[in-house]
Formats: C-alpha cells, sequence, structure tokens
C-alpha cells in the first residue's frame, strides 16, 4: 500500500538526459521537476509527458562553439514530496553522472520507480499489516 495523503499533490519527477559534446564525448545527468497532479497514475502521465519536452535531439553550441546535442532517455525515479505548496514543474536540481561509478544512470520501468515501488512506500502499519493512520 503506497502511503499519500489526499493533500500532498506534489511530485518530483527525475529524468536521465545525455548529452553529446562534439569533440568530447558523452555526459549523463540526472534532472529533477516538480509535478502537481491529484494522485500517482496522474502524476505519471505527467511525467511521461514532460519527459517527451526535455531536450529529445535540442543542439546548442557551447562557449567554445562546440555543438552539444541532448537527448532525453526517460525516468529515473517519481516520488511523491509531503508538502502542500509547491511551483509547478519547476527545475529541482541537475546530478552530474560522471564522476559515479559506472558513470550511466538506469532508466526505470514504471514499476521500479520509488512512487510505485509497494516495499519502499508501506508505512510502519501497514507494513504490519494494520489500517493505515494517515486520512
Amino acid at each position: 500500500m503506497t502511503v499519500i495523503r489526499p493533500d500532498w499533490c506534489w511530485y518530483v519527477a527525475e529524468y536521465v538526459l545525455l548529452l553529446i559534446t562534439e569533440g568530447v564525448g558523452e555526459e549523463y545527468t540526472i534532472h529533477g521537476y516538480l509535478i502537481h497532479a491529484d494522485n500517482a497514475e496522474a502524476a505519471y502521465a505527467k511525467a511521461l509527458a514532460l519527459g517527451e519536452t526535455l531536450g529529445d535531439g535540442y543542439q546548442y553550441r557551447d562557449d567554445e562553439g562546440r555543438v552539444v546535442t541532448i537527448q532525453s532517455l526517460g525516468l529515473h525515479d517519481l516520488d511523491n514530496l509531503q508538502e502542500k505548496t509547491l511551483g509547478d514543474e519547476t527545475h529541482l536540481f541537475l546530478l552530474s553522472m560522471n564522476d559515479c561509478h559506472g558513470g550511466k544512470p538506469r532508466v526505470r520501468q514504471k514499476s521500479e520507480l520509488t512512487l510505485f515501488d509497494e516495499h519502499f512506500h508501506k508505512s510502519p502499519a501497514a507494513a504490519k499489516g494494520e489500517p493505515n493512520p494517515l486520512p
């Protein structure tokens, strides 16, 4: 059982983006965005739609004149924020993956996202088989 209160209508969607710089190589990054939705399924649908707009094939020239191409590879994670008021689709963070072991973050299937992971989101009461105390 996923523990999400009705007044928690904010979600964080994390996306894997690949930046390919001409003459330099590839760089993987994670970008986080806020999503406002009424429920988990609506958040997932909105996250997929937003992901399609995140630079798929977008190109620009960097400060040294090299062509940089951005490709959106998909969702890395999606989870609920336990907050009531925030700004919709605000860019939360950028995490460079080049210094990580292996360098490439994994794009996950829906069932692997934190929001839909049954084991991750169980309340202590639900884990014991008791009713959820939250409204």
